[in-house]
């Protein structure tokens, strides 16, 4: 117990006295007091002798330094720590995968859009399960003509084109647990050793759900306001018609070209304006 750290005594002793009742291998890691007093990570290991004729004699044991080790693990666990709180607080879904399209990580965000937890797909699925099949083939057939090879339906027509080293930003339909749907804006990337060889592939997604009401609205806004006989312009703070409606471009025999984007005085004269 001499020169171990306070905090490993306990478990140390524990570790140590159950194997020997039992007379079994042990293995432990631990501080132990240098020489200088600096405290560094050991790895011990002791297995059990026996005399020719069974008797325990005690035990063979090695103390090994594995203070770099143990450092490194450290600072891993804080990167990744960092790393999975960043993801976590995206408001983004981030899925990565492996080469072969199973899925490694599923952050927070993708839990609470999806419906799944991430014990549920790690490991065990791809994103081809959050996809409409016959997206995932109209895309396909998309890929191959601008590819120039045949795409099939599945994974690759999720990465074939990131795979080609290509950006890829596509508008797709995610499909929830509970089988109800929401759009989203996924782009996908491919994930590279320093080889260059792919080691999997990662999609980040955005919820595109306001943005795509926003548009249906605008456009029976613009058919209501296309069919009205009055005539309706709109002018910004800096007197450029921003749009005018179709009665409009009739009346004064103006196209949308003509009369957007143009100050009043442009088209009626400063003497008007």
């Amino acid at each position: 117990r001499e020169g171990i750290y306070d905090d490993d005594i306990k478990r140390c002793t524990y570790t140590y006295l159950e194997a020997f009742k039992k007379r079994i291998p042990f293995e432990m890691e631990y501080k132990l007091r240098r020489y200088d007093g600096e405290y560094r990570w050991v790895y011990d290991k002791g297995v059990p002798l026996f005399s020719k004729n069974g008797v325990f004699e005690g035990y063979i044991g090695s103390c090994t330094d594995i203070n770099d080790r143990k450092l490194a693990e450290e600072k891993l666990l804080e990167i990744t720590t960092m790393q999975t709180a960043i993801l976590d607080s995206a408001n983004h879904s981030i899925i990565s995968t492996t080469s072969e399209g199973i899925i490694k990580s599923f952050n927070s965000a993708a839990e609470e859009w999806l419906g799944y937890k991430s014990d549920e797909v790690i490991n065990k699925a791809t994103p081809e399960i959050f996809h409409d099949p016959e997206e995932i083939k109209k895309r396909a057939q998309e890929l191959s003509l601008e590819l120039e090879k045949n795409i099939e339906p599945g994974l690759e027509a999720l990465v074939g084109k990131a795979r080609q080293r290509r950006s890829d930003e596509h508008e797709w339909t995610y499909i929830r647990k509970d089988g109800t749907s929401f759009p989203v804006l996924l782009s996908v990337t491919t994930l590279r050793n320093p080889a260059g060889d792919i080691t999997g592939f990662l999609g980040i997604g955005t919820d595109i759900t306001k943005r795509k009401i926003a548009e249906e609205l605008g456009k029976r806004y613009r058919f209501i306001v296309e069919s009205i006989t009055d005539l309706i312009s709109f002018i910004g703070n800096d007197y450029t018609y921003q749009a005018v409606n179709d009665s409009w471009r009739r009346t004064f025999l103006r196209n949308h070209e003509e009369a957007t984007e143009k100050k009043i005085g442009d088209i009626w004269g400063q003497d008007v304006f």
